[in-house]
């Protein structure tokens, strides 16, 4: 049956080993409580709250108490279903590829800061020469300065790094 993960969370147990203990909804509505996922689960490390689980849950007794504990779905033969490694494969595409974009714009900001920068210092300069000469600058001049300027570093910034 397809349970509904509401709640998780991950233990260690007295005797070292790991689970989960979950609260699991049905497809019907119903509701369990308390139901140990163990860490040979299939995909267990991507168990989390709001996604989906394939098993069947068995109550065992275990010191006077009653425990429930949520088993892998079996195929036809008797053996378990594994999730398919294409799965996994693109999964691990689409990490990589989010990874390298957010790179891409990571270096990009970078590339847009530190000219913005130097071309403010070079037009702070440039109209604290122009002052001391007597010329005067007008607001167009200094902003037409600025693009000039910043644009002549962004067409040379890497340039320090490709000879």
């Amino acid at each position: 049956m397809l349970y509904n993960i509401e709640w998780l969370e991950i233990k260690q147990t007295s005797t070292g080993k790991t689970k989960a203990d979950a609260t699991l909804v049905g497809q019907d509505g119903n509701k369990f409580n308390n139901v140990s996922i163990w860490a040979d689960f299939p995909d267990f490390s991507n168990l989390k709250p709001g996604s989906s689980v394939d098993g069947t849950i068995s109550y065992k007794a275990y010191k006077g108490k009653n425990y429930a504990n949520l088993s892998p779905a079996q195929n036809s033969n008797g053996t378990y279903t594994p999730k398919p490694k294409n799965d996994i494969a693109k999964a691990m595409e689409k990490k990589n590829e989010n990874i390298q974009a957010s790179q891409d714009r990571k270096e990009e900001s970078i590339k847009n800061s530190l000219t913005f920068r130097a071309a403010t210092d070079h037009v702070i300069q440039w109209r604290q020469e122009r002052t001391a000469r007597g010329l005067a600058t007008s607001t167009e001049e200094w902003q037409t300065e600025w693009i000039n300027v910043r644009k002549w570093f962004e067409a040379r910034f890497l340039e320090p790094f490709n000879s």
